[in-house]
């Protein structure tokens, strides 16, 4: 079964950046991971560190196991994982002396206003 037509476009609630009901076909192109970093790169300014304490963004349900989970809960922790490891992706950007991979370049490059 496809989806419908109008489904890519629907946001179930306030604040979704995705369609959850899209969340397995948008996961397979990135797209989750692309609206974050985008949502990122408006707030990160060049040479900062941003710092978080764990649990900032909440908390990941680990009793539960991946394949059970909604879409909802699989893009809840994608989004966590991501938030928490910006952090560790943005010194590593900092450092110039590690290999890069296109990951860290383009973190290196965010700022407001450039495209992703």
């Amino acid at each position: 079964m496809f989806p419908s037509p109008e489904m890519p476009n629907k946001r179930e609630q306030a604040g979704d950046i995705i369609s959850v009901a899209m969340y397995d076909v948008a996961d397979g192109i990135l797209l989750p991971t692309y609206t974050l970093m985008a949502s990122l790169s408006e707030i990160i300014m060049p040479n900062q560190l941003p710092m978080y304490r764990p649990g900032t963004f909440g908390h990941r349900d680990l009793s539960i196991p991946w394949t059970e989970k909604s879409p909802r809960d699989k893009f809840h922790d994608d989004k966590l994982v991501l938030l928490e490891a910006f952090t560790g992706f943005v010194a590593l950007a900092m450092i110039s002396l590690l290999a890069e991979d296109e990951l860290i370049r383009g973190v290196r490059d965010m700022r407001p206003g450039k495209p992703v």
